[in-house]
Parts: C-alpha cells; sequence; structure tokens
C-alpha cells in the first residue's frame, strides 16, 4: 500500500478512527491512574519510569485527539467552506503569476494573462478545435482541428494550412483523424498521424513536414501501427518502441520491447535494440543506458483533452487536489491532513431532461490543471466560465465568462 493509498483511507474512515483514537486514550487514563495509585502506596521508586512513559503517551494522545477533532471539525463542519458562490470573485486580478494562459473554446484558440488581462483570440477553425502543440523555441504552433492542421506563426500571426481530412461520405462511413504532432528540438521540423478509416478499410500515415523547404515527406514505409514516433536530440532520426508478447516457458520476461529507429536521410526502418522486460512499457533509463538520447521534453509543449479521467490532481510538489464522494473540493498540501474547500455544484447532463437526473447531474467544474508553480489551480466551470482557484488560501476568481478547456501555455527549456 503506497503513502497516498494510506493517506486516502485514513481520510475517507475519518470517524471510525477518531472512535478508535478516544477509545484507546480512555483506556491509556485508567491504566496509568492504576499505576500512580500503586506508585503512592508502594512507594517504588522503579514504578514511576512505566508511569511516565504512560504519562506521555496519554498526554500525546489527548493531542491528537484535540488536532483531530479541530480538523474534522474543518473538513465536515464548517460550513463556511462548503458554499461556492461566496468564495467567487468576479476577477483573478488577486493572482501573482505572470503567465499567458492558452485555451480553446469550441473553434477558437484565445489567449489571456492569469490576472484576467489582455484577452484575445489567436486562432479561427472552420471546425472545432482539438489540440494545439507550441514548438520548443516558442515561435509557432500546430493547431489540429476536425479535419484540419495548421501552422501558426506567433510573432506574424498568419497560418499556413498543412494537411486535411476529406468530409466524411455517409455512404462508406469514410472517417479520419490528425493527431500525436511531435516537434523536433530544434523546431524545424514536426511528424504528426494522419489515419482513416471506413466500414471496409483503414489507413494511418506519418508524414513530416519541414518548415525550411516547406515540404511534406510521408513515412511510407513505417507500414505497422505505433503508438508514437520520438525525435532524437540532434533531430536527425525518429524512434519508435514495439512491443511484443513472449513465451514465458522459453523465456524469462513475458514482454520484448525492439528499439526501432527511422534514419530521416533513408527513411528505412532499423532495430537497434531489443529488451526483455516485465512491462509492456519502456523506462527512460533503459533507453539512455543504450546510448540513444531522445527528447523527451517535446510532450510539455502539447496540449489536448486527455488527462487524468478521476478527480484526483497532482502538482510538480507533490500536493494534491481531488473530488471526494461527497462532492467536496478537498486540498492536501504536503500530503497529509485533507481540507476540505467548497462543495461542487452539479448541473443536469446535456441533452438529457431535469427529471430524469435521479443522481443529481454531472459535477459543473472540469479540466482541472495545476499551473506552473503549483499555487494556483485553472479550471472550467458550467456557467461561470474559466475560474483560477488558489488551494491554500481556499480563494476562487472568475478569469473569463468565455467557456473553454485544454488550458496550455509555453514554457521554454531551462
Amino acid at each position: 500500500m503506497t503513502i497516498e493509498k494510506l493517506i486516502q483511507f485514513v481520510s475517507n474512515n475519518f470517524e471510525i478512527l477518531v472512535w478508535f483514537n478516544a477509545t484507546w486514550v480512555a483506556c491509556l487514563v485508567i491504566i496509568w491512574v492504576l499505576v500512580k495509585i500503586q506508585v503512592v502506596s508502594n512507594y517504588k521508586p522503579r514504578t514511576l519510569i512505566p508511569g511516565v512513559m504512560l504519562f506521555l503517551v496519554t498526554v500525546g494522545q489527548i493531542a491528537m485527539i484535540f488536532l483531530s477533532g479541530y480538523i474534522y471539525w474543518l473538513n465536515y463542519q464548517h460550513k463556511s467552506a462548503e458554499t461556492f458562490g461566496q468564495r467567487l470573485t468576479p476577477t483573478t486580478n488577486w493572482v501573482k503569476e505572470d503567465l499567458v494562459i492558452y485555451f480553446i473554446s469550441d473553434k477558437s484558440l484565445l489567449s489571456i494573462n492569469a490576472n484576467g488581462a489582455n484577452k484575445r483570440e489567436i486562432f479561427q477553425a472552420p471546425d472545432k478545435i482539438r489540440e494545439y502543440h507550441f514548438s520548443p523555441d516558442g515561435r509557432f504552433l500546430v493547431i489540429v482541428t476536425e479535419r484540419e492542421l495548421h501552422l501558426f506563426h506567433r510573432d506574424s500571426r498568419q497560418s499556413v494550412l498543412i494537411d486535411s481530412i476529406p468530409a466524411s461520405d455517409p455512404a462508406l462511413q469514410l472517417n479520419g483523424v490528425i493527431g500525436r504532432v511531435s516537434w523536433s528540438p530544434d523546431s524545424g521540423k514536426f511528424c504528426y498521424e494522419v489515419a482513416k478509416w471506413s466500414k471496409v478499410s483503414s489507413h494511418t500515415q506519418f508524414n513530416i513536414y519541414d518548415l525550411k523547404s516547406k515540404e511534406k515527406h510521408p513515412l511510407h514505409k513505417l507500414a505497422q501501427k505505433i503508438p508514437s514516433l520520438y525525435w532524437d536530440m540532434a533531430g536527425e532520426n525518429l524512434y519508435f518502441f514495439k512491443s511484443e508478447s513472449m513465451d514465458t516457458s522459453r523465456y524469462p520476461y513475458p514482454h520484448k520491447i525492439k528499439i526501432c529507429k527511422i534514419p530521416l536521410a533513408t527513411f528505412e526502418v532499423e532495430i537497434v535494440a531489443e529488451i526483455l522486460t516485465k512491462e509492456m512499457d519502456i523506462a527512460r533509463l533503459d533507453v539512455e543506458a543504450r546510448g540513444i538520447k531522445l527528447f523527451w521534453e517535446g510532450a510539455k509543449f502539447s496540449f489536448n483533452r486527455s488527462g487524468p479521467r478521476d478527480y484526483d490532481w497532482v502538482s510538480d510538489t507533490g500536493s494534491r487536489l481531488g473530488i471526494d464522494a461527497d462532492d467536496f473540493l478537498y486540498y492536501i498540501k504536503n500530503r497529509w491532513w485533507r481540507k476540505r474547500l467548497f462543495r461542487v455544484p452539479r448541473v443536469p447532463f446535456p441533452g438529457e431532461f431535469k427529471r430524469y437526473q435521479f443522481e443529481g447531474g454531472i459535477l459543473s467544474v472540469g479540466h482541472l490543471r495545476w499551473l506552473p508553480g503549483s499555487r494556483y489551480v485553472i479550471m472550467g466551470h458550467s456557467t461561470h466560465g474559466i475560474l483560477i482557484l488558489e488551494p491554500g488560501t481556499g480563494r476562487i476568481g472568475r478569469l473569463t465568462n468565455t467557456p473553454g478547456y485544454t488550458f496550455g501555455w509555453y514554457q521554454p527549456i531551462q
């Protein structure tokens, strides 16, 4: 059992543990009184040692019971922390964070400062925007919509259509999606995947776009389906990992992972290493131990709607934010002592009649994400737009009335 699961268990069974602690304190007090009576009647100095030890343990337990009572009052009886509307401020001018936040609102990509200033529209697409990816040098943005991929220059604010998928054919049930964008470390190239399928066939194609030559190079020889492509630090090769299941009666480990390389000079797939492992995923140390330096930091420049599916978010410093079974937003600063901030309201599920909302609908907040520095949290609200929360103080304010999701920002590699 990990420490996180232990803390979660203590928080969820708080009342039972309080009663157990109180019973234990009562037993220790009775034993201490009996020992003290024995010491007074027999005048034996050696009996003072267990008496003093029991006294110290009892005092410690009493202190713990008072502390537990305070935490119980703070988390379960403190009514002022349960009202969401009373804590909401109309602006976020109190936020001390110099950060430009990007977010998607249907067909628009917008940006705004964390304190609510300088809101502007970055890009307007013909269909819904799915994700966006900063180049490592911060000069460009790759914006992916439902059917198009655009290259956006942040300084000139000009965009170029790089690739697109034809409209779906209802007769053939033809569909497609563009994704898995990955920038090279020098920001001179990026690769992406175009997947198309119908009721009779499917096709997946990886392409590399060169910003200098403005040419698109398809990887025709990459026939097998792969999860993702990774650039090396020199920007001259692409790597991917392929996992195979092994016969455990003949091999010591159940999985074999092949490290494959694609040189940009030849576009030929080469197997450079094979690793037997217990897990289906390969560790970063296993790759670097073989002299392969990959651009792992490229993932920090990509922002899409994927993320944790449960209501539990951990910051870079280890602070935790979550929503418990009673719909309370709680905060754990240093992995101890969960503090309830407020109850999250519920709203009817979109598209359903209210009379069918037997479970109270869905939570009104979502897309929570810690800002860099782990002091503030940004989230979307169904009616209030975008909010910023400071978990340490419980202060929450409205960043903008515009509904949004997929929050991101550009931070250069240190």
